[in-house]
């Protein structure tokens, strides 16, 4: 019901959300800062900003929508860098979003976003993807209170150049806070000389290097070794070859792993992976090149899992084994039946795999389309399991 509410407010004019804002305040108790209609807001036109700019409530905004006069799409160019700077005075904004395109940068919006990341004390996540504002960031060393950034899809490169490392990944201080980073889809990064640049970066628990394609197995074994503190990696949409087992051993401690859409060219069998005990979240949906007895090893070795992400293949040649094992512990399980329909059988077969997961509460299925195969599906479940169907 609350995502209904907040779509609803969507197509409100601002006045009209700040009116309910300070009703919320008086009427519930609230701190006018603890009303959450503003904390994310994507605003189209810089009018919009400037008449919410001053207000306590807006923690979180995204720019990639911003429009110019006639209702086109401006995406900076046809602003002057002052207008940018009016951000700064939005004290309590703790996440700056932008999504747009990769072109020179005008000196005057340069300058204005490099004064207006010094400007906010409480900014912690930075989120530019495909943004020409991330080549600002390389003219400068990253804000010590950034705990969160994300440069996807904005050729991030990382290269070797006559015995010489060299990389755009901005610098960090050494008092960095930085616990996420967000390098995918960088195809670029080839090398892992960009971890010169995190050196001060202890309190890195989350790296996401999906579809970083060029990155070879000893960069990421460099990786693995210079930062010990990753818990979540992000390694969807990559190729790997004989030395997949090592580089999973070498990330031992992860709690969460994503290697969706991945393929795997040599086909490893469970007695080379190694135990990662710690695993709670697991991806592995679209993976192409995994031993059948994988998931059986999964369930039987990875006993804390907490969420498994995978495809079940209605083609019995290609059938994942998912549905015959036991997750004890498992709680949450986004699933995609693959093929061309979904057939009675199959249906039955996730039943009776939900049935081998007693902490089960929320499944999620992709490639259920017909309501005949969901009802079904839907009368086998307990009542108290959360099934949700997504369309592909």
């Amino acid at each position: 019901m609350k995502d209904i509410w907040f779509e609803v407010l969507r197509y409100c004019s601002v006045p009209s959300i700040l009116a309910f804002a300070s009703t919320c305040a008086k009427n519930f108790h609230l701190s006018y800062h603890s009303a959450a209609v503003l904390s994310s807001w994507r605003p189209r036109s810089w009018e919009e900003i400037r008449s919410v700019i001053n207000t306590r409530a807006l923690q979180v905004v995204d720019v990639s929508l911003l429009e110019d006069d006639d209702g086109e799409s401006s995406n900076f160019e046809e602003f002057s860098g002052e207008d940018l700077v009016l951000f700064s005075r939005a004290m309590n904004l703790r996440s700056f979003v932008h999504e747009g395109e990769l072109y020179t940068v005008p000196d005057a919006i340069a300058d204005a976003f490099l004064t207006l990341l010094r400007c906010l004390p409480r900014l912690s996540e930075l989120v530019l993807k495909g943004s020409f504002l991330s080549r600002v960031l390389i003219r400068t060393t990253l804000p010590a209170n950034i705990s969160k950034l994300s440069l996807e899809d904005c050729q991030v490169r990382s290269w070797a150049y006559n015995d010489r490392q060299m990389t755009t990944v901005p610098d960090f201080p050494d008092t960095s806070v930085l616990v996420s980073l967000d390098l995918s889809s960088n195809e670029e990064i080839r090398e892992s000389s960009f971890l010169i640049r995190l050196k001060g970066c202890s309190r890195l628990t989350s790296l996401n290097l999906s579809g970083c394609r060029n990155l070879s197995s000893f960069g990421l074994l460099d990786i693995a070794s210079a930062l010990p503190s990753i818990t979540s990696l992000g390694l969807a949409h990559m190729h790997f070859d004989a030395d997949a087992p090592s580089l999973l051993s070498a990330f031992a401690q992860l709690r969460s792993l994503d290697l969706s859409y991945s393929s795997f060219s040599h086909t490893f069998s469970p007695a080379e992976i190694p135990p990662l005990s710690s695993l709670l979240s697991l991806r592995l949906r679209g993976c192409k090149g995994i031993h059948p007895e994988i998931v059986d090893y999964v369930s039987s070795h990875i006993v804390h899992l907490d969420l498994i992400d995978t495809s079940f293949h209605t083609d019995l040649a290609l059938r994942d084994p998912l549905c015959s094992v036991t997750f004890p512990h498992l709680r949450f399980v986004d699933l995609k039946v693959a093929g061309p329909s979904c057939p009675s059988d199959a249906v039955s077969e996730i039943l009776s795999f939900t049935a081998r997961c007693p902490s089960l509460v929320t499944l999620q299925v992709l490639g259920v389309n017909r309501e005949k195969e969901r009802l079904k599906l839907r009368n086998g479940l307990p009542s108290s399991l959360i099934c949700k169907f997504l369309v592909s």
